[in-house]
């Protein structure tokens, strides 16, 4: 949106996405605000490794840095016009998790102005600590919060902000599935879909797919990873689309997923739907669905024959009850050592969920238990001299005692009397 607005040449965002602060990156936007293709991205790391310092500028002829201060309130106010002029937030409870990340002063300050109370975690970047046990990649701390607050709602974003899950009111977890139904659905009723339909990955729930079939909507699935969402939906009209994982792209607003507009439209929704967030963002039960890395060796790679040809026979068992889903996992793609690639293996059915789930180690016998001693009976403290007549007595367990008086000493006991 900034690099869009402010007519830049080039916008470029030091990131490590939803992963910790050692892998941070680069990731390069255009004049119009979309990211670079993958074409032109090859090309610059091609020229970078061609040229090697060879072609750096000297000191004097680098650019110099400005601070624009006003961004942030630039972009907050554009994030608050994407909802009608008659939403408020008024009366409701929000935890916020920013992850210490790029959202942390935004978002906060977005909801508060639209009303809502808000409870921010996750809101101390120091520059190490980003996505660091926060975000939505480790909703945990959010749930807890939310249910400690009693909070409506909870918003967990993650690092560079543009993945979004939500936590209801139970300390449920809303994935990127259950998001993508309730906004088409809100946007079909309020006749603000482009097309007919939602674009998502291969990754995707089935349920998702019946979910929108029931209501008269398609699902076209892409491969995994939001630029290819992204191509597909601006090749063929879409204005919705996103991936399980939280990437929620509305291309009536944004160029690339953006978690705090998604957020906002959730949290519309359950504003205008005067019902708690559990019911309103619980659109389908998912099918059951379990994602397995598979660990290969040279010639084991997904695209071999005999891999391809037994992932084409577990489909056709599967039909139309279950889909079976075999890649190279994005994140092993860079790995140093390519015969450990994993493989990842998806299949949402009830057949594919007993079919592929492992098996358990079989538990280890408990250790008998020692008998307890029997108990002692409890010693009579030493009382010293007491005050007590004679026949005063005690009992303490099964044993009677009797308190005996002795006459204090008497510096005249020596002296008689008549």
């Amino acid at each position: 949106m900034l690099t869009r607005a402010m007519r830049a040449d080039l916008g470029v965002m030091i990131s490590a996405s939803h992963n910790p602060f050692e892998d941070n990156g680069i990731k390069l936007f255009g004049p119009d605000g979309y990211k670079l293709s993958g074409a032109i991205e090859d090309e610059i790391e091609a020229g970078v490794a061609r040229v090697g310092g060879a072609a750096l500028a000297r000191p004097a002829d680098l650019g110099r840095a400005i601070r624009v201060e006003s961004v942030h309130a630039r972009y907050v106010e554009f994030a608050k016009r994407t909802l009608g002029r008659d939403v408020s937030f008024e009366g409701l409870r929000v935890v916020l998790d920013c992850a210490h990340g790029a959202a942390y002063r935004v978002a906060p300050e977005a909801f508060w102005e639209l009303g809502a109370e808000v409870v921010s975690i996750g809101a101390a970047p120091d520059g190490v600590n980003i996505n660091r046990e926060v975000g939505s990649t480790a909703p945990g701390a959010l749930q807890r919060k939310v249910q400690e607050l009693r909070a409506d709602i909870g918003v967990a974003l993650d690092g560079d902000a543009d993945r979004v899950l939500i936590v209801d009111e139970k300390g449920r977890v809303i994935d990127g599935d259950q998001i993508m139904a309730l906004i088409a659905r809100r946007f079909a009723q309020e006749g603000r879909l482009a097309r007919p339909g939602v674009v998502a990955t291969i990754m995707s729930n089935l349920g998702l797919e019946r979910c929108l079939a029931e209501q008269g909507l398609a699902l076209e699935r892409t491969p995994v990873g939001d630029r290819h969402v992204l191509q597909h939906m601006r090749a063929h009209g879409f204005n919705v689309g996103g991936e399980q994982s939280g990437h929620i792209i509305l291309s009536d607003f944004s160029t690339t997923g953006d978690g705090l507009i998604a957020a906002l439209q959730v949290v519309a929704a359950v504003v205008q739907g005067g019902k708690r967030a559990s019911e309103t963002c619980r659109m389908f039960e998912p099918l059951p669905q379990i994602l397995s890395n598979v660990r290969f060796g040279p010639g084991g790679a997904p695209g071999a024959a005999a891999i391809a040809e037994a992932a084409h026979a577990g489909a056709a068992r599967l039909g139309a009850h279950g889909r079976l889903v075999v890649r190279p996992s994005g994140t092993g793609a860079s790995s140093p050592a390519p015969s450990r690639r994993p493989a990842q293996c998806c299949a949402n059915s009830p057949r594919a969920w007993v079919r592929l789930k492992r098996p358990k180690r079989p538990k280890r016998p408990k250790r008998p238990k020692r008998p307890k001693r029997p108990k002692r009976p409890k010693r009579l403290k030493r009382r010293g001299w007491a005050n007590a007549p004679l026949d005063a007595g005690a009992r303490t367990g099964r044993y009677a005692v009797a308190f005996l008086m002795k006459p204090p000493r008497c510096p005249f006991r020596r002296l008689t009397f008549p």
